[in-house]
């Protein structure tokens, strides 16, 4: 995994890269049926952006939130679910509740 963090009072940014491995094997199934071994790999990609609006709520700050997401199978996972990659990206508003006690 690989992270980049960057925190400043203007804003926030975060990025992370991540290569995921997974071996699945089936144990004890009482049917050849359900009985399986398989490797699943992804490569994916998330970032936030994260800054003040200037405005308040109840004491706490409301800021903009940005994010986009994307991850993409890869090896022998290609195409078996009818796709290759998943992408999302998201827009909206949040409240600081991080003073909260």
């Amino acid at each position: 995994m690989l992270e980049h963090e960057r925190c400043r009072t203007e804003n926030e940014i975060d990025i992370d890269a991540r290569l995921i491995q997974i071996h699945l094997q089936s144990f004890s199934a009482s049917t050849s049926v359900i009985q399986g071994i398989a490797d699943a790999t992804a490569l994916a990609v998330w970032s936030h952006w994260r800054a003040p609006t200037g405005r308040y709520l109840p004491g706490r700050t409301l800021r903009h939130v940005v994010e986009a997401a994307c991850s993409k199978l890869i090896r022998g996972q290609r195409g078996v679910l009818g796709f290759n990659h998943l992408t999302q990206v998201g827009a909206g508003l949040e409240i600081d509740t991080s003073a909260m006690t």
